[in-house]
């Protein structure tokens, strides 16, 4: 017998139902990812103990009367496999602040189903269906709203009593591929001055869902037209007024933009984030030079904007360095003839980690522009990085000589010199056609120096480090000791 069953059997005036989103997304025909249940008819503290005794109780919601419950394994059962389920007893929720923490919650058993749904956000979310019978309790007419694709708000004052609904409105529509009721837009309209009460967080994750839609544009647009674009994305905004200036289908940056994030992969957050962000710094750094537009460094300018916006949306600092670490490098040059060696300096400039997350952005900002853009350019670089990455080591855990070794054959401590001989052995076989083994890495092996000593590691630190940088630079490095380090030595002892 399952947990409800018994509840059922236990109390007599017991009824439970299925709510929310799990309802919702039935009638939608998508399968429900949470199992929501709103249970009337049975004391709070009598509810509680009744589920101590069949699973694990989580009294996390409780202060709203939400309890997050796993029920018992039975014999044979795999517990990882058993679903945690949100189950409430009917409440109303009373707003006593204009933030949207600030309610005062009363819970009581005794309320009807029909009085609980009429606290919630939208029509479609306000659906209650018996476990018992399956019957639908659908007292705003959500059925029809969802064959409809409507999203409607149920009270008039929804939006008044948590704005943050304004927010769930339009990620909703976004996602689901509705339309907002035109009294819902009034609604807005009217309450959107109330998100300022908002904590950014709980907008974050509003927009953090927007952006798993097929067509995230559609969000964007819907914010741009209650005017809210500017507020939660200026850098976005402000691309409105630059015209595009490679040809195509978008009219200017900002449309170029929204065209690019629909391109984007669905399953991959970084480079979306990466996509809207993209392109962002083009208003600040436009110059008309010679009757042409150029928006030189608007990459970096670009990774700037985004790191400023998405700290102010309060994202985990390495999804923020992700991010910018894609935008700061996405003009790098798809050229058909690209010689493996400049693809090699590509990966390692980028990072083996990021260089394909990098190319999906390249993608979606060329599908930004005409959505019958030619790919082969990209895809022909595709197949050359995989290339390399195969045959080539690109860290220098890779390298047939490894830290331990090195400080063997040279008599170095572990220190910042080992490290600095590694990357110049890497180099040595990425750039230089040098094997990766130990026999060839030994022949440019830069320590100790044939004919000439290094009197304090002071002088070797920065030969090594000047050495490195010629080696990326294609020049040659002579070294005298002493002179060409500014006699450390004399100054260091």
């Amino acid at each position: 017998m399952n947990w409800t069953d018994k509840l059922l059997n236990e109390f007599a005036n017991c009824k439970i139902y299925k709510v929310g989103g799990c309802v919702r997304d039935a009638l939608r025909g998508v399968k429900p990812k949470d199992e929501d249940y709103l249970v009337t008819g049975v004391p709070f503290n009598e509810l509680i103990s009744f589920l101590d005794r069949n699973g694990y109780v989580q009294h996390v919601g409780a202060t709203f009367g939400v309890l997050k419950f796993k029920r018992f394994a039975l014999k044979d059962e795999d517990e990882n496999k058993i679903p945690t389920v949100d189950i409430s007893l009917p409440r109303k929720e009373i707003s006593v602040g204009p933030g949207h923490k600030d309610f005062k919650v009363e819970f009581d058993h005794t309320i009807p189903v029909e009085e609980d749904l009429l606290r919630r956000d939208f029509t479609m979310n306000a659906i209650a269906q018996s476990i018992t019978d399956g019957v639908l309790i659908d007292p705003f007419h959500g059925v029809s709203d969802i064959k409809s694709k409507i999203i409607r708000h149920v009270s008039k004052n929804s939006f008044i009593e948590d704005p943050l609904r304004i927010l769930r409105a339009i990620q909703f529509a976004t996602r689901f591929g509705f339309n907002l009721a035109p009294s819902t837009k009034d609604a807005i309209e009217k309450a959107k001055k109330l998100l300022v009460h908002i904590p950014i967080e709980r907008a974050t994750m509003e927009f953090m869902k927007l952006m798993t839609a097929a067509k995230p544009s559609f969000g964007f647009e819907l914010l741009n037209s209650f005017y809210l674009l500017k507020h939660y994305f200026p850098a976005l905004h402000g691309c409105k007024k630059v015209a595009q200036s490679r040809k195509g289908i978008a009219a200017n940056v900002y449309a170029h933009t929204l065209l690019a994030i629909d391109a984007s992969p669905i399953d991959n957050m970084v480079v979306r984030w990466a996509t809207l962000y993209h392109d962002v710094g083009k208003p600040r750094c436009r110059k008309v030079i010679n009757g042409k537009e150029h928006f030189l460094t608007h990459e970096i300018i670009s990774a700037q904007l985004a790191t400023k916006e998405l700290n102010n949306f309060k994202f985990p600092k390495d999804f923020i360095e992700n991010v910018t670490h894609l935008i700061t490098y996405h003009m790098f040059d798809a050229a058909p003839r690209i010689t493996p060696k400049a693809v090699r300096r590509l990966i390692k400039k980028v990072g083996p980690e990021h260089i394909f997350n990098l190319v999906e952005l390249r993608k979606a900002d060329r599908q930004g522009t005409s959505k019958k853009m030619s790919m082969w350019k990209i895809d022909n670089l595709i197949d050359k990085i995989k290339k390399e990455l195969a045959d080539k080591p690109f860290s220098v855990n890779d390298l047939a000589f490894n830290g331990n070794s090195i400080m063997e054959f040279t008599g170095l401590n572990s220190g910042p010199e080992v490290g600095l001989i590694q990357k110049i052995l890497l180099n040595y076989v990425l750039f230089h056609d040098v094997p990766n083994t130990i026999r060839d890495l030994l022949q440019f092996m830069p320590y100790p120096i044939d004919g000439s000593q290094e009197y304090c590691p002071h002088g070797t630190r920065y030969r090594l480090t000047k050495l490195l940088e010629n080696l990326d630079l294609e020049k040659e490095t002579l070294w005298n000791c002493g002179s060409d380090c500014g006699f450390m030595c004399e100054k260091r002892y």
